[in-house]
């Protein structure tokens, strides 16, 4: 088995590796008509099998925007937003992946470029044909000038962005190359606001402008996340408090399947993508059939399998604060990637009865797996550049949140590596205890803290 490299994504033997199918999107919750066109793509232009089912499941969830909200319970209820990052160098070609995914959303935004020079051509001549002053700004007081509906935006601040909502109530993506450009723009010019902020569109909250130029309220906003990052700029993205107030744990990171060399051929994948731009229009007119009334309800199958997966999960974290914060954001995607899923299967029927199916919910919990894998990567690198190095820092990855002496032995054993310099950090005054890496609970028995 393998593992990757911190930084670089070459492949090395290693005891400690996980299973190779958490390193892999799980790509059956997909239609097999989105499936085949993937694969397809990937093969013959050498795109990266995960990157391209983030940007898909990224790209479903602006096609269906703040149309949908999910209720898990009483006070607990969530837009199906999702702020998405793909790590990866220069070489692994994020953009170009990008670019495949959220097509269908460029189309949507040609369209609405037609449409806006058609209405305000139509405009300019009903309101030159108005002599009278009085007349005029009565006309403009009633008909203002019509504005451009976008689907996609990039590097925004609050004014303009309110401004796109009032004309896409429905929903945006913002998109960014290299997501640390979006964070240093917030660090620039108004961070605390500017972070409290995108954390208020996370969730759907209602947020508003009030200027002298400008004043405006947009309630249900929906901002969809799509980004890239270098593996070297990790640690930029989790330092300046940015890991306490939890927003970096509101991404779903993914890192590339495998860092290897694939050849290009003559083969052409020209019907792959049309067949993935035809599937998604059909979600986009299914979504579109629907209004935001009242949130969609789990079924009661659905809702008892997540509340055990849910209550499983966070058990098991009990006592270490940063999974605690991760599982718990990773958690509350399950919801709305199970409405997504609901969406890209075109289940109208179960979709007009407001359900989501368990079956949903087994999908998204795949999902989530893979995703909550994927943040434990991102979190090794930041780790290694602060704590630990090399096999160390592996072994103390790969250990269980609770553990006993003898578990870490045979990790130890099996990395061949001295067992007595190991035994030596657990002791009271030993590294690990010294770092506040781990703390002893009872004899022979471990809590991790990192």
């Amino acid at each position: 088995m393998t593992i990757q490299n911190i930084g670089a994504f070459s492949e090395v033997s290693s005891p400690l590796s996980e299973s190779k199918s958490l390193n892999q999107f799980p790509l059956e919750v997909f239609p097999f008509r989105i499936q085949e066109a993937l694969h397809q793509v990937s093969n013959t232009l050498g795109f990266d099998m995960n990157y391209l089912a983030s940007g898909v499941l990224t790209t479903t969830s602006v096609m269906v925007g703040a149309r949908a909200h999910v209720r898990v319970k009483k006070g607990w209820s969530t837009p199906c937003n999702l702020w998405s990052v793909i790590i990866g160098n220069a070489s692994n070609k994020k953009s170009p992946t990008q670019k495949f995914s959220i097509d269908p959303l460029n189309q949507l935004n040609l369209e609405a470029i037609k449409t806006y020079e058609e209405n305000l051509k139509t405009w300019e001549i009903d309101y030159a044909q108005i002599e009278n002053k009085q007349e005029r700004e009565l006309y403009l007081a009633n008909n203002p000038a019509p504005e451009i509906v976008k689907f996609i935006v990039k590097d925004i601040n609050q004014e303009a962005l309110v401004k796109r909502f009032k004309a896409n109530p429905h929903g945006l993506l913002l998109l960014y190359d290299e997501i640390m450009g979006w964070v240093k723009s917030m660090d620039r010019y108004n961070k605390a606001g500017d972070v409290q902020y995108f954390l208020s569109l996370y969730d759907g909250d209602t947020i508003s402008v009030d200027r002298a130029s400008y004043q405006a309220t947009v309630t249900n906003p929906f901002l969809s996340i799509l980004g890239g990052i270098q593996p070297s700029k990790l640690f930029d993205l989790f330092s300046d408090g940015r890991k306490d107030d939890g927003f970096v744990y509101r991404f779903l990171f993914t890192f590339p399947e495998k860092d290897t060399f694939t050849e290009l051929t003559t083969n052409s994948c020209d019907d792959a993508f049309e067949r993935y731009q035809l599937y998604m229009q059909e979600v986009h007119r299914l979504a579109c059939s629907f209004e935001l009334k009242s949130p969609f309800q789990l079924s009661n199958d659905a809702l008892e399998r997540f509340l055990n997966y849910y209550n499983h999960l966070l058990r098991e974290a009990q006592g270490n604060d940063h999974q605690c914060s991760l599982r718990g954001k990773i958690l509350g995607y399950i919801p709305k990637f199970a409405v997504l899923w609901e969406f890209i299967h075109l289940n109208d029927t179960r979709l007009k009865r407001g359900v989501v199916s368990a079956e949903a919910i087994e999908a998204s919990i795949k999902i989530a797996e893979f995703y909550r894998h994927q943040i434990d990567r991102a979190f090794f690198i930041v780790n290694s550049a602060i704590n630990l190095k090399g096999i160390e820092l592996e072994i103390y990855n790969h250990l269980p949140l609770k553990f006993t002496k003898k578990e870490l032995q045979k990790l130890v054993e099996e990395a061949n590596q001295a067992l007595r310099s190991y035994e030596r950090s657990i002791e009271p005054k030993g590294k690990w205890i010294k770092e506040g890496l781990v703390e002893k609970i009872t004899q022979g028995k471990y809590r991790k803290l990192k």
